[in-house]
């Protein structure tokens, strides 16, 4: 009988639970995030890339 009112008194598994809960909806916003942005943040750094030559060449670097 106290085995049975100790389990129902413990939240220890309630909580490891939500954070389970909060790590995977962190997971799930950054894969969103990156899928959504990602073409977007290669492109500029593309441009970066590209330009960057050009402009020190004009700044005599």
């Amino acid at each position: 009988m106290v085995t049975i009112q100790r389990f129902i008194v413990a939240d220890d598994g309630a909580t490891a639970i939500e954070y389970g809960l909060i790590v995977a909806l962190i997971g799930v916003a950054l894969i969103t995030a990156a899928m959504t942005f990602g073409d977007s943040v290669l492109a500029m750094f593309g441009f970066v890339r590209d330009n960057a030559g050009g402009a020190m060449d004009n700044a005599g670097i």
